[in-house]
């Protein structure tokens, strides 16, 4: 009996994204402690450090939002 092909379209993901979702919540969080403590820190700011941690966040906060809801889970 021959399989049904599913229709590839453009754009459209057909992968599960669940365990990406959590790695990336994870490195957010994660992210977010570390800039957290920085900024409570006392004595110099590092100011070009701040702006890396706040940039790796709004990247993975970016790439989150736009991967397809996971519907297998």
């Amino acid at each position: 009996m021959a399989r049904l092909k599913r229709e590839c379209h453009i754009g459209v993901g057909y992968h599960r994204t669940g365990k990406l979702r959590e790695k990336l919540i994870r490195e957010i969080t994660g992210f977010e402690r570390q800039l957290q403590a920085l900024q409570m820190q006392s004595g110099p700011v590092d100011f070009s450090l701040l702006q890396t941690y706040k940039e790796l966040i709004a990247c993975r906060q970016t790439v989150l939002k736009g991967l397809p809801q996971d519907t297998y889970t």
